[in-house]
């Protein structure tokens, strides 16, 4: 596939999945067939930007043109094209066109000749809205079916290794359970690397998430600090063996000398390891998260934070970042108004004990 079929496949892609606000770089690089390594490189190399941002602007343009038909609310707009939330969607919008999606209509940036009249009785707005969602959304069902990778039946892992869909399916719900951070899914996580692992022995990054999920389970469940260490060994070894220049199995191996660390003897040790991580994978929103970490151990506020706000931006979706980064907009940089905002909207969206408890403690410290 030549570099205009590959970006044109990943924007129909995107498209096809808009009204998803989960859609993201591990799904597109899922129904590309590809691991998200290989999607950013490819991306990288032929748009010069990231995966993430490659999506995110596929949005952005895609809601322009709905703001030019004049006929849904940017509330509206934004969750039809994949934004959860109205104010991370105009700041977006923002960042990439210049000015915000209101200025575009009142300064004349939508030229009369592509304005669509508005609807006459437009009495009940999200109604429309709704009937405009339901359509896209059958769209985007009819179109799924035709992802070559589901044809092919594989996913190019690099250059020269591939995995069964099947394997890598395994692989991707793995992740996606191990992000709930609780002591009852993350050894269903592991149950699915360990089924992955048996379709394919050879399958390195599989390796990698069971060492970092044992590492995940040590901490947010009942798994002892003993058996963590022993299972962490084990699989980043087995990873090392079958692919030591793959972005998730550094992480793994990084990942397994934060959990032994020893400050600050170690600290230029492992900022080195999960640099690396980021060197291979600048969009590894784990690395970024451990970064923060290893700062903020060190003191290093204003690197740390740039580090977290990063991983928030990489994964919107992602619920436990908005916490931390709220948290830390709170009492590190005193940005109250917007650390309450970002906690509502982790209430209304996740069911994470964190958003309320933190909620309590941000409103008894301002009364």
């Amino acid at each position: 596939m030549n570099s205009d079929d590959f970006i044109s496949r990943a924007r129909n892609t995107v498209l096809e999945n808009l009204l998803n606000p989960q859609f993201g770089v591990v799904m597109l690089a899922k129904e590309m067939g590809i691991s998200r390594s290989e999607l950013y490189k490819r991306i990288k190399a032929i748009k010069n930007k990231s995966a993430s941002q490659f999506i995110r602007e596929i949005r952005l343009e895609r809601a322009l043109e709905l703001i030019k038909t004049e006929s849904y609310s940017f509330g509206e707009i934004a969750y039809m094209v994949g934004f959860s939330s109205p104010t991370y969607f105009s700041t977006s919008f923002k960042d990439y066109f210049g000015y915000s999606p209101s200025v575009s209509k009142q300064n004349g940036n939508v030229p009369k000749s592509e304005k669509i009249p508005k609807t006459k009785n437009r009495t009940i707005p999200l109604v429309l809205g709704a009937i405009a969602i339901l359509i896209l959304a059958f769209w985007s069902l009819g179109a799924l079916g035709g992802s070559i990778s589901k044809k092919e039946n594989t996913v190019d892992l690099s250059v020269n290794r591939r995995t069964s869909l099947k394997a890598y399916k395994l692989y991707v719900e793995a992740q996606e359970l191990g992000e709930q951070r609780k002591d009852s899914s993350l050894p269903k996580a592991i149950g699915l690397l360990e089924e992955a692992v048996t379709l394919d022995p050879s399958f390195a990054e599989a390796y990698a998430e069971l060492s970092f999920l044992y590492g995940q389970w040590h901490y947010y469940g009942s798994l002892k600090k003993q058996e963590r260490d022993k299972m962490m060994k084990k699989y980043t070894q087995r990873a090392m063996e079958l692919d030591p220049e793959s972005a998730e199995v550094l992480l793994a191996k990084a990942d397994l000398a934060w959990k032994n660390r020893v400050f600050p003897r170690d600290s230029s040790m492992i900022t080195e390891a999960f640099q690396s991580v980021l060197d291979k994978d600048p969009e590894n929103d784990r690395a970024h998260y451990r970064m923060y970490q290893v700062y903020r151990s060190l003191g290093q506020y204003e690197t740390s934070h740039a580090h977290l706000i990063k991983s928030s931006a990489l994964e919107p979706q992602n619920y436990f970042y908005k916490t931390v980064l709220a948290r830390d907009l709170f009492w590190k940089k005193n940005e109250r108004e917007r650390a309450m905002e970002m906690i509502e909207e982790v209430i209304i969206n996740s069911d994470r004990p964190g958003g309320l408890y933190f909620k309590s403690l941000f409103l008894a410290e301002s009364s």
